[in-house]
């Protein structure tokens, strides 16, 4: 039978006299309720049993009345198993049980989201629930919140309008980096958006730096990390156009050619270089059907279209037109002409090398006298 024992409770103002009372419950009929925001490490540890076991549950716990006689825990659930195994241990050794002082909220019947909410505030101020444990509590209880409860909660949860979202998307990071995000400072939004960009190599760590550049100058601020966001949400949207492109290209059957080692020669040449055997300038679509038809991406992720092997299927280099002569070409034209003309005039100069004697006696300068041998 249900055991329910009101205890007198202090009426000093209207607010605790419309605050519920402390009853006493048989810990036989505590169930965990549906929304208790703690969805891990729920179980209680041997010095909570002890505990219990010596001195009952000393501070209430608190729970919504459930059909067929049973109360649903949202605060309190480790406390009300440490109970339950206390009374186990007692009805064993044939000692009396012992009943469990409770809050019992009928007036949170069918208000899961604020029930949700005032089980998190509980646990989020107890040492052990985990990081997750709080996103995934925060974004249900939000969600399933009238407007008006909403904006309370989140007012005094510290968070956004947009939190419920936010507390959604932040749940995809794993435990080891929500444990970081956590350590590091960063809010529920900060979190949400680690998420957005999380796939990119070296994200959280620019984020983490750019973070600790706005903790660094004690203004409140975010530049750093707005800075910081709006580059990787550039390099994530540039990765994803990338991606799009290469993915029509494998739906279209075309290879995308990569890059060759520096130490090999590449073949391949784009279309626009090339001709048929015939000498007509190739196409995207007049080499479709030709096995060497692949591609290659530009800068924008554009396909050129490029032929892997041009000599292997008999293609040939397109000729070039001349390019006209610009201004500046003039200018070294002349430039080179000046320099051919200089160094002729030199040479011509300079005569025949020293070191060169014409066939016959050597002449000498007037007024020498022969060599002697």
């Amino acid at each position: 039978m249900t055991t329910a024992v009101p205890t007198p409770a202090d009426k000093s103002d209207a607010h605790e006299e419309a605050a519920p009372q402390v009853v006493r419950l048989d810990p036989a009929l505590l169930v965990r309720d549906e929304c208790n925001a703690r969805e891990h490490d729920t179980e209680p540890d041997e010095k909570l049993i002890v505990s219990v076991t010596e001195l009952g549950v000393e501070e209430p716990i608190s729970v919504r009345p459930r059909p067929a006689g049973t109360y649903g825990v949202f605060k309190g659930w480790r406390r009300a198993q440490a109970a339950q195994a206390a009374n186990a241990a007692a009805v064993r050794d044939g000692r009396p049980v012992r009943l469990v002082k409770a809050y019992v909220r009928e007036d949170l019947v069918g208000r899961d989201g604020w029930t949700r909410f005032l089980s998190l505030v509980e646990n989020d101020h107890r040492e052990g629930m985990s990081e997750r444990d709080t996103l995934r509590a925060q974004e249900l209880a939000l969600i399933d919140m009238t407007d008006i409860d909403r904006r309370t909660a989140a007012k005094a949860l510290g968070v956004g309008r947009n939190a419920a979202r936010q507390a959604k998307a932040a749940q995809k990071l794993n435990d080891a980096t929500l444990r970081r995000t956590t350590a590091a400072g960063m809010d529920l939004e900060q979190t949400a958006q680690l998420a957005e960009v999380a796939g990119l190599r070296g994200a959280e760590d620019r984020l983490m730096r750019a973070l600790s550049r706005d903790h660094a100058e004690h203004k409140g601020g975010r530049g750093h990390w707005d800075q910081e966001m709006a580059l990787l949400r550039a390099e994530q949207a540039d990765a994803e156009t990338r991606a799009r492109a290469e993915q029509e290209l494998r739906a279209a059957d075309i290879p995308l050619l990569g890059r060759m080692p520096s130490c090999e020669k590449n073949p391949s040449r784009p279309l626009a270089e090339l001709t048929s055997g015939l000498g007509n300038p190739l196409t995207e679509d007049n080499h479709k059907n030709c096995p060497g038809h692949s591609a290659r991406l530009d800068d924008e992720h554009r396909p050129l279209w490029h032929c892997a092997d041009p000599a292997r299927y008999g293609h040939k280099a397109r000729p070039q037109p001349k390019k006209p002569k610009t201004e500046e070409d003039e200018h070294k034209a002349e430039e080179r002409a000046r320099i051919v003309a200089c160094n002729r005039a030199w040479k011509a100069a300079a005569g025949p090398s020293s070191g060169w004697c014409a066939p016959g006696p050597c002449p000498t300068r007037p007024g020498s006298s022969p060599s002697r041998s």
